[in-house]
């Protein structure tokens, strides 16, 4: 896979975005010993800094912010072996172990007889991606999505390749299919409060973070894959999730969510049955 990026700004909205970003190193420097620097999580923890000074070092050239990062993966390694995680992308061992191996060939060189330090994670998600049904959330932030971004980052070890397929598979269980096509329902009891006195019946979220639209990347990575069982899949939640595009008029493609009109049926065998 290509390690290549371009910028999305140019000119003054560049600088000004560049300006911004120097203007957040600093502020993490002064920084050192803040509450989040005791966490190794990619979301509010050290690889997630990790993260930031790589793709700093990568933008200006400088040395500096590369060895900041590479001494923040080296802690995160250390605070991960004492303290326990869950095994997600947001908050987990395998949102970690993501940026361990997304900094392979950017922040670190790439050594084929280099002992993978990242195998012992393929190994612990085998486990639990094989439970079927799915016992947890399905989205990017704590669920089977994050854990497909993490497969396809370790693509094309075989343990990635079958842990994509488990992450298919469980997807596969847990969707809504019907004639509009496929989707995944959240539960008005797994709702935040606030969202429950809008989506009393639950809903269908279309956000990236909790919803369908974090479903699709993944899908369309486990099909250019070679998972075939992933097409079908992959069709249905894109048609699904078009057929809710807002009028140009709104302001905004698509909702926060699609919300259930008729619940009746049970869970794992529901069929969305009106949608608004």
């Amino acid at each position: 896979m290509s390690k290549a990026w371009k910028p999305l700004l140019q000119d003054d909205l560049a600088a000004q975005a560049l300006a911004a970003v120097h203007d957040i190193a600093a502020a993490l420097e002064s920084q050192a010993d803040r509450e989040g620097s005791r966490y190794a999580s990619l979301a509010g923890g050290l690889t997630g800094e990790a993260l930031f000074y790589t793709y700093l070092a990568l933008q200006t050239g400088d040395d500096a912010p590369a060895e900041r990062a590479a001494q923040l993966v080296e802690k995160a390694v250390d605070v991960l072996a004492e303290t326990p995680l869950p095994p997600n992308l947001y908050t987990g061992f395998a949102g970690v172990a993501w940026t361990m191996e997304h900094l392979r060939g950017r922040l670190f060189e790439e050594d084929s007889e280099e002992e993978d330090p990242v195998q012992e994670i393929d190994e612990a998600l085998l486990t639990p991606l094989q439970r079927s049904p799915w016992p947890g959330d399905y989205d990017l932030i704590t669920g089977l999505v994050g854990l497909g971004v993490y497969a396809l980052e370790r693509l094309p070890r075989p343990t990635a390749a079958t842990l994509l397929g488990n992450v298919v598979d469980r997807l596969a269980e847990t969707a809504d299919v019907s004639e509009e096509g496929a989707a995944w329902f959240t539960r008005p009891e797994d709702l935040p409060e606030w969202q429950r006195e809008i989506h009393a019946k639950g809903s269908y979220n279309l956000g990236v973070a909790h919803g369908l639209p974090g479903v699709v990347p993944v899908l369309a990575g486990a099909t250019a894959a070679g998972i075939e069982r992933a097409r079908p899949l992959l069709d249905d939640s894109v048609r699904w999730l078009l057929a809710r595009r807002l009028d140009p008029s709104v302001g905004s493609c698509f909702s926060t969510a699609a919300s259930v009109a008729i619940f009746e049926s049970p869970w794992n065998a529901r069929r969305p049955v009106s949608i608004s």
